[in-house]
């Protein structure tokens, strides 16, 4: 990964580039990256310095960092949020639901963003409405996704493969977990998940199997991805109960260099 400040003298023709973006409450990763899979893409994760609102934080790394704010090709940013609902796909871009769950389940006027995940899945994903106007007036026409769709997205493409159920549990940098399942009808469960112990990891995991009827015992199969240490750890463990744990493969035309970011950056495909 490349130190920072990101300067603008380090990529000459950002026209040609694409930028990624995803922030969490705590870090902003970026990936710069063209339309040569040969090209060595710009890696970098900026830690976000919360004194006030993410909002704040996000604005003074992006600020901090002039490389940032060229003209690039396109730009996506991708939000981080334990926050968000999986809904059929015909409610994708309604407003008036958009309001409707604000009111029903946040107290703090969030803006949400839908995002599809397959053809019969959009998901609403609650964010921070500072950084959602933040991001629309910094960002010249870019696209703001939810990281759950992109993840999602991803794991649909792999669960068309054979006919068992099959959990996806991503490992995040740090203490939380996406766990997303397929069955033979489709996606089933997404849920975000904050733990840091290994007892608990494993536990939240076998949890979440049973309620969406996943049989480990039975062939139904576990694909575990994200932070490598992590998946280290988790493997040997969950392995006791669940005999059929398989390494996610990510793409192969993933570059080597972003391979520790999250992996909705790595799987993210960038708008043409």
């Amino acid at each position: 990964m490349i130190t920072t400040p990101l300067t603008r003298d380090l990529i000459k023709n950002t026209e040609h580039r694409y930028l990624t973006l995803s922030f969490s409450n705590s870090v902003l990763e970026v990936l710069i990256t063209g339309d040569d899979p040969g090209e060595e893409p710009l890696v970098a994760r900026i830690p976000l310095t919360v004194t006030s609102t993410v909002a704040a934080a996000l604005e003074e790394a992006v600020y901090s960092n002039p490389l940032l704010l060229s003209q690039f090709k396109h730009t996506t940013v991708i939000a981080v949020t334990s926050r968000f609902h999986v809904l059929p796909s015909e409610s994708s871009g309604d407003q008036d639901l958009a309001d409707a769950l604000a009111e029903m389940f946040d107290h703090d006027n969030p803006a949400y963003i839908f995002d599809d995940i397959d053809r019969r899945h959009c998901v609403a994903a609650a964010v921070d409405r500072e950084v959602f106007r933040f991001v629309q007036r910094t960002f010249d026409r870019a696209t703001l996704r939810s990281h759950i769709a992109v993840l999602g997205s991803f794991f649909a493409t792999r669960s068309r493969l054979g006919n068992t159920a099959k959990m996806f549990v991503n490992l995040r940098h740090g203490r939380d977990m996406e766990i997303v399942v397929y069955n033979n009808h489709g996606l089933d469960a997404a849920t975000y998940i904050s733990c840091s112990d290994l007892n608990d990891t494993i536990y939240y995991i076998l949890a979440a199997a049973t309620a969406a009827h996943i049989d480990l015992g039975a062939g139904d199969e576990v694909f575990l991805g994200g932070d490598k240490d992590r998946r280290a750890a988790v493997l040997p463990a969950l392995q006791k109960y669940a005999p059929k744990v398989l390494p996610l493969i990510i793409p192969s035309t993933a570059p080597l260099s972003a391979r520790d970011l999250e992996l909705e950056m790595i799987v993210n495909t960038p708008k043409s």
